[in-house]
């Protein structure tokens, strides 16, 4: 027993000692516009990104602590992926958030929450359920909810939470980067909420099951408790608040989601965070993220 907590204590001093080490590839310095370079052909891609992030602790977390005790983090935020048979774009997204998030000197960690079955999509569910998960291992003081398949293009647009909630995405690739678009109000792709805010309008609705309108609901709920969506200005989120969408297939659509957005307002408080059933069937502290892996029912 001795041996085992001694190969144990040796194994963290080594993996600390890393770290530290490997903060010399760190850069704390923003870079403004970004491109997105193609994967390179390796036969572990994965294995690959580690190796360019090795200062991110295991499970996708880091701290510029970790480099610098003197320097004091912007926010303590969480990432909340919901995700389900989207490999490569995970790749890309994790090789290309990692460098961005750490240089905006941000406590981070990146949560991906991984529907198990055949059922149809739930991501509302999947992020209530992130949310649930994350604030039980941290008290985090910024969520961000964040698709797989979008991509910041500059690290201005800082992964922190305002005083209202925000939608992050101010122009984006699917809508030709126009600004706004794609109406007033938006609230899907990649926003951030504050951990009360959230638990206030009692999260997502769970019963969107398929494609859409759940981010709508979301929407209105925040609404019907008199917060303001904010959004990047005109001329800043032309400019910084810009996001590619990596290609994709169409997912199935929700064939209820007209229905139950009618419905918001009533279903508010009776459906969310305070009836969300659900059931763990793995928890994997992968070297760039932590997956938790879920039946919805």
């Amino acid at each position: 027993f001795n041996l085992i907590l001694y190969r144990n204590s040796i194994l963290d001093f080594v993996h600390s000692w890393k770290l530290i080490i490997s903060c010399g590839q760190v850069s704390f310095k923003l870079i403004g516009d970004l491109e997105i370079p193609p994967l390179p052909d390796v036969s572990n891609i994965m294995e690959y990104v580690h190796r360019e992030n090795l200062h991110v602790q295991k499970g996708g977390r880091f701290t510029p602590r970790i480099c610098n005790s003197s320097i004091v983090p912007r926010s303590s935020t969480a990432i909340l992926v919901p995700f389900r048979d989207r490999e490569e774009h995970l790749s890309v997204f994790l090789r290309h958030m990692h460098p961005l998030l750490t240089r905006q000197r941000l406590e981070y960690k990146i949560y991906v929450i991984v529907q198990e079955g055949n059922d149809p999509f739930n991501r509302g569910k999947l992020l209530n359920i992130g949310f649930v998960e994350a604030m039980n291992e941290k008290n985090w003081s910024c969520i961000i909810f964040h698709d797989v398949d979008y991509l910041p293009l500059n690290d201005e647009n800082m992964y922190t939470c305002w005083d209202n909630p925000r939608e992050m995405v101010a122009a984006g690739s699917v809508w030709n980067y126009v600004y706004g678009a794609p109406y007033k109000n938006f609230f899907g792709a990649v926003s951030s909420i504050k951990p009360h805010q959230f638990r206030e309008v009692n999260g997502f609705y769970n019963d969107y099951y398929g494609w859409g309108a759940e981010d709508d609901d979301l929407s209105r709920r925040i609404q019907f408790h008199h917060m303001k969506i904010d959004i990047l200005d005109q001329k800043t989120g032309s400019r910084i608040g810009r996001y590619k969408m990596m290609d994709h297939e169409n997912q199935k659509k929700s064939p209820k989601r007209f229905e139950l957005l009618m419905k918001t307002k009533e279903n508010m408080r009776k459906n969310g965070l305070n009836n969300l059933k659900y059931q763990i069937t793995a928890i994997r502290h992968e070297p760039l993220y932590m997956n938790i892996t879920v039946n919805v029912f």
